[in-house]
């Protein structure tokens, strides 16, 4: 069939960059190939329809075995990303949360939870080209992984509110001290939504629980 015939010029092509390169992760970037690119993870996609029992699969048995002749790595970025996540596993359990700063902790590490968020996305609209999977999402909500920037820019505020608390008691925040306008800013808005009733649960009882949700935001 021309699918088929499709398939195997494709291979060749794959045969060809691995006589090359000396493996087949070709980076979806790939100027000189950007078909074979989107072939290749198209091949991992199918793969996994396939181990995943999902309709649709056009991957055969013969196909893996045609494949995995020239080493074809069906889920090449495994080893590092778990790397990263025992990374990640260590930040949370020193700070108890994931929001890792690049400025002032490891940035590769800062990188690899944004690129973990993008990755989500993709994987919630079915996108081919996501490396997230089912398993990597549970080990990273394991860790209470903020999924979404807003989540994760409240969850920091939180955190700065909470230090703030632990060194300085519940009390007014300096007004004009510039380096809490914006935690000022932050807290009026959160006591302002628990006033109108449309501060969510989740939100409202870690804010209950340090007793900042009636106090005056400043002095």
């Amino acid at each position: 069939s021309p699918y088929n015939t499709e398939w195997h010029g494709r291979f060749k092509e794959l045969v060809q960059y691995y006589e090359k390169y000396g493996d087949t992760i070709v980076p979806q970037n790939f100027n000189q190939n950007l078909p074979l690119a989107r072939w290749v993870v198209h091949q991992r996609h199918q793969y996994k329809l396939l181990k995943e029992n999902k309709k649709g699969s056009q991957m055969t048995q013969q196909r893996i075995e045609t494949l995995e002749t020239i080493n074809f790595k069906w889920a090449p970025f495994d080893s590092d990303w778990m790397s990263r996540y025992k990374e990640l596993a260590a930040y949370h359990k020193k700070h108890g949360h994931c929001l890792v700063d690049g400025e002032s902790h490891n940035i590769i590490l800062a990188f690899w939870v944004q690129t973990q968020r993008r990755q989500y996305v993709l994987f919630e609209r079915n996108e081919e080209t996501t490396h997230m999977t089912a398993e990597r999402l549970g080990l990273l909500s394991n860790l209470h992984f903020e999924w979404t920037v807003p989540e994760a820019k409240w969850k920091s505020r939180f955190i700065e509110l909470a230090r703030y608390v632990r060194r300085h008691g519940i009390g007014q925040i300096p007004r004009n001290d510039p380096s809490y306008r914006d935690l000022t800013r932050w807290l009026r808005e959160q006591q302002k939504l628990n006033q109108q009733e449309r501060l969510s649960k989740e939100k409202r009882e870690p804010l209950l629980l340090l007793g900042v949700l009636t106090i005056k935001a400043y002095n």
